[in-house]
């Protein structure tokens, strides 16, 4: 009796997509193994999972290219998740930065003796930073609102390459 072989995948993901991975490799003929989590305060938010699959399973050709498509598919669900957090975050720190140099030319305003200009530029340097907050929710809303589709529709995707994955396994 001829001893099976398997191929290893080693893959490391954000902790929140786990279960999309596991559910997602377990459809195309990969078993777990096993789940790192990473102890560094740098890659808390990572996690590397280890999987098996027989080396002898029908139709991998067509697994590979499907499961292929599946790590295209979770990799743009994540852009678009980074995205919506990184713009967001932009235009908060770009009216900060605005408001912080409006309260410096308002101390530059003062010491050249122009009250006015100096009481206009402190007001204005103010709302700067108090509207930045506000103004990254609101960009945050605003891009999760444009995502949100498009991540369902790749979530519909990812289920879709899944079905035709399981019709390529064999029946267990």
């Amino acid at each position: 009796m001829e001893e099976e072989q398997y191929d290893y995948k080693t893959i490391t993901v954000e902790r929140k997509y786990v279960p999309n991975y596991i559910d997602g490799y377990e459809g195309f003929g990969w078993k777990l193994k096993g789940i790192s989590y990473h102890k560094n305060r740098f890659d808390s938010a990572k996690v590397t999972l280890k999987f098996e699959r027989s080396i002898q399973i029908p139709n991998k050709l067509e697994l590979s290219e499907l499961q292929h498509k599946f790590e295209f598919k979770m990799k743009e669900i994540s852009h678009m998740n980074k995205t919506r957090n990184f713009l967001a975050a932009a235009v908060a720190y770009v009216i900060g930065a605005i408001g912080t140099v409006l309260l410096l030319g308002s101390i530059l305003a003062f010491v050249l003796s122009l009250g006015v200009a100096s009481v206009a530029l402190v007001v204005l340097g103010l709302i700067g930073w108090l509207i930045s907050y506000p103004s990254y929710r609101n960009a945050r809303k605003r891009k999760m609102a444009e995502n949100s589709p498009l991540i369902t529709r790749r979530f519909k995707e990812i289920n879709r390459l899944k079905k035709n994955a399981v019709q390529l396994l064999p029946l267990v």
